[in-house]
């Protein structure tokens, strides 16, 4: 997106943390340890460029 013109806004991902967090969960599972139910909520970033009106 950034090497688009104009460059576009995107939305930026915590990636490494979703992926961390998946592999523990599969290590976890592999060893049938119990998991709690516990809610991972990972935050999104808007990475604004020229595609969007800045105020």
């Amino acid at each position: 997106a950034r090497f688009v013109h104009p460059s576009l806004t995107t939305i930026r991902y915590p990636i490494e943390m979703m992926a961390e967090r998946a592999a523990h969960l599969a290590l976890a599972l592999s060893r049938d340890d119990v998991i709690e139910e516990e809610t991972a909520l990972f935050t999104p970033t808007l990475v604004r460029r020229n595609s969007v009106e800045r105020h």
